[in-house]
C-alpha cells in the first residue's frame, strides 16, 4: 500500500470522526456555542495589560532582527555587503538557507525580547502570556486538532480548486531537493512559525484587543477606568467574541499574496482564537498550528514529482 493511500485515509478518518464529535455534541448542547464551550471550558486568568503597540512593534522587530541576520550571513559568506548581479551557483544555492536560518533566529529573539519586555514592564510573566500550560492544554490542543483540522483541510481543498493557495516557502520545498534546506523549511514551517504567529497574533493581538474591551466594559458600567489593583487580580476572563476575529482578520491579511490562503485560514484562526480565549494558553493552539503545518507539508512532500 501507497503512503499517499495512508495519508488519505487518514485525513478521510479524521474528518469522520470530527464530524461524529460535533453532531453528537452540538446535539447535546444548545447550539453550536454551547457545544465549542463544552470542549473547551472557560478558564480564569490575569487580564492583559499589553497594547496593540505592543503586537506591531514585536512584527516590526522581527523583521528588522531578520534583514540584520540576513546581511550578516551574507557578509560572513562572502565578505560583501550586497549580493553580485550574477551570483557565483553556490552563494545562489546558499541563500534558502540563510533565509530560514535568519527567519528562525529572528523569531525566536523576537519572542524572547517581548516576553522579557513585558515582565519588566508591566511584570506580566510569561504565564500570563499563556507560555505554559498543563497536560490539560496539552489534551485540549490533541483534541482541536482533530475537531478543526479536517475541515479546515477541505475547505482549503475545495477552495483550491477555485483559487491555487500559494506560498513562496511550499513552492521553495517542491522546488530545492537537498535535505538540509527540506529540514530547515520543515523547521520553519512546523516549529517556527506556529510558535512566533500564535505569540503575536493570539496573545498579543488578541490580548490586546481582549484588554481594550474589558476596560470599555468596566467603564460603560461604572463610569471609570479599572484600578491597578482590579486589572491585576487574578481571575479574570474575557466577555467578548469580537477580538477573536479581529485578530483573524489580521492574521489573514499577514497571509495576503498566498492565493487563497488569507480565506483559507480565516476559520482556521477562528477556531485558535476561540482556544485561546477559552484556556488563556498558547499551548493548545500552538500545537493544532504545528499539526496543521505538519500535515500539509506532509502532503506537498507526498505529491512532488520524481526528481
Amino acid at each position: 500500500m501507497k503512503i499517499e493511500t495512508i495519508f488519505d485515509g487518514i485525513i478521510v478518518g479524521t474528518f469522520i470522526v470530527s464530524i461524529i464529535i460535533w453532531v453528537r455534541r452540538i446535539r447535546s448542547c444548545r447550539g453550536f456555542r454551547d457545544a465549542a464551550e463544552s470542549l473547551a471550558p472557560s478558564e480564569s486568568r490575569y487580564c492583559p495589560r499589553w497594547t496593540l503597540l505592543d503586537a506591531f512593534l514585536a512584527m516590526l522587530g522581527q523583521m528588522l532582527l531578520f534583514l540584520l541576520l540576513c546581511q550578516w550571513l551574507l557578509v560572513c559568506a562572502t565578505g560583501i555587503a550586497e549580493v553580485p548581479v550574477s551570483p557565483e551557483p553556490a552563494l545562489e544555492s546558499a541563500q534558502p538557507m540563510r533565509t530560514q536560518f535568519s527567519i528562525s533566529v529572528a523569531s525566536f529573539l523576537t519572542i524572547a525580547l517581548v516576553t522579557l519586555f513585558l515582565f519588566v514592564r508591566q511584570t506580566r510573566s510569561p504565564v500570563a502570556l499563556g507560555w505554559f500550560g498543563s497536560w490539560r492544554h496539552v489534551k485540549l490542543g490533541v483534541l482541536w486538532s482533530l475537531l478543526l483540522l479536517p475541515p479546515v483541510l477541505l475547505f482549503n481543498s475545495l477552495l483550491s480548486l477555485v483559487v491555487p493557495y500559494e506560498h513562496d516557502v511550499i513552492e521553495q520545498f517542491g522546488e530545492l531537493r537537498e535535505p538540509e534546506i527540506m529540514a530547515m523549511t520543515l523547521l520553519v514551517t512546523c516549529v517556527v512559525a506556529p510558535l512566533f504567529e500564535e505569540f503575536v497574533y493570539r496573545a498579543l493581538f488578541q490580548g490586546g484587543f481582549e484588554a481594550f474591551d474589558s476596560i470599555r466594559r468596566h467603564y460603560k458600567i461604572s463610569g471609570r477606568l479599572p484600578t491597578r489593583e482590579q486589572v491585576n487580580m487574578f481571575g479574570w476572563r474575557p466577555l467578548g467574541l469580537w477580538p477573536i476575529f479581529a485578530a483573524a482578520a489580521i492574521f489573514c491579511l499577514q497571509h495576503w499574496g498566498q492565493g487563497a490562503g488569507p480565506i483559507a485560514l480565516f476559520p482556521l484562526a477562528i477556531g485558535l482564537g476561540w482556544l485561546y480565549r477559552q484556556s488563556g494558553s498558547l499551548v493548545p493552539c500552538v500545537i493544532v498550528h504545528m499539526v496543521l503545518n505538519s500535515f500539509t507539508m506532509l502532503n506537498v512532500y507526498l505529491t512532488l514529482p520524481p526528481a
